[in-house]
């Protein structure tokens, strides 16, 4: 199809305003305009409405929104994915809590396969507007990028200047956990499937309603690793009501030993998932290749998912312990 030239349609619509006397037009009816090119995939008439709304008022963070649809659908403007980011990212300076700005700059990130960039955005447009579709997109994208290094891993796809081309290796997957390894100490572990509604706010210490997750990994010379997600052990917390999971206290605990850490460990979380992102110092005798079961623990009281599972290397469930 032939590409028309915005410049031409945008001089058109001026000279049609100019014959038809003084422009009345809002803001909010050019916008409005460019809302129903958009649904008719009508993109370069779109962006010459968005422009022309943002021109009569260039505080709207809304339009610049619409704009950034407009070219990120846009495949025949030059450089139309960085014209969208740039719109996005200017509405996020005027108004940070619309979701589809988040959500249009993570879209183009998928498209250029920067999923990294796409779950930083994403997970920052969760944290100042809540939206559940911000979630979902979350996941959609985790397991994109987990995809993404199945490809690598088996060699047949090359990357090059992906991020996730340093994902040496998924070492399990199923519903419930998914663990990547980075190198020989450092990985990823993605516990899914939880009920996190309100993190802990939820607490009662009389132990009838509580929250706590942990992932273990046994190895094959006896050592057993922990981590766990805790608030100063619960068990023996004192006139404490309450604990949002981001005040959480990230724990690593290695079996016959008093050793444990914190502060090398990140945590990130969606309403039903904690990712933790840690490397295992080198005072521990540890090697990834050497685990031999996982065990996952959902201690959520009065909840049937309570208790603790135990999990081949595969992902295939051995058993549930309690």
């Amino acid at each position: 199809m032939k590409k028309k030239t915005i410049g031409c349609i945008f001089i058109v619509i001026i000279l049609a305003f100019a014959a038809c006397g003084k422009n009345t037009q809002t803001w909010q009816e050019l916008y409005d305009l460019g809302e129903k090119y958009l649904l008719e995939e009508n993109y370069e008439e779109a962006i010459v409405a968005f422009t022309s709304a943002i021109e009569l008022d260039p505080k709207q963070a809304v339009v610049y929104v619409g704009r950034g649809d407009a070219y990120a659908a846009h495949q025949d403007v030059e450089n139309h994915l960085e014209l969208a980011l740039a719109d996005y990212s200017q509405a996020l300076e005027l108004d940070n809590s619309i979701p589809e700005a988040y959500l249009g700059m993570a879209d183009v990130y998928i498209q250029q396969e920067n999923y990294d960039e796409a779950l930083d955005i994403l997970q920052e447009g969760q944290e100042n507007t809540g939206v559940l579709k911000i979630d979902e997109q979350i996941e959609n994208i985790e397991k994109m990028r987990l995809d993404v290094g199945a490809e690598g891993t088996g060699g047949a796809s090359d990357r090059s200047g992906d991020s996730e081309a340093d994902i040496k290796n998924i070492l399990l997957e199923n519903e419930e956990l998914t663990v990547i390894k980075q190198d020989e100490r450092t990985a990823t572990i993605t516990l899914k499937g939880l009920s996190i509604k309100d993190s802990y706010y939820e607490m009662d210490m009389d132990g009838q309603d509580f929250w706590l997750w942990a992932v273990g990994m046994h190895l094959d010379n006896g050592t057993y690793l922990d981590i766990r997600t805790d608030c100063e052990n619960v068990f023996v917390w004192e006139e404490k009501e309450d604990c949002p999971i981001d005040e959480t206290a990230q724990i690593f605990l290695v079996s016959n030993s008093n050793y444990n850490f914190t502060e090398e460990i990140e945590m990130s979380h969606t309403h039903d998932s904690i990712t933790w992102t840690f490397t295992v110092p080198e005072e521990v005798d540890f090697d990834f290749s050497n685990i031999v079961n996982y065990t996952v623990t959902n201690m959520v009281l009065d909840d049937p998912a309570y208790g603790r599972r135990e999990y081949d290397v595969n992902g295939n469930l051995i058993e549930t312990l309690f």
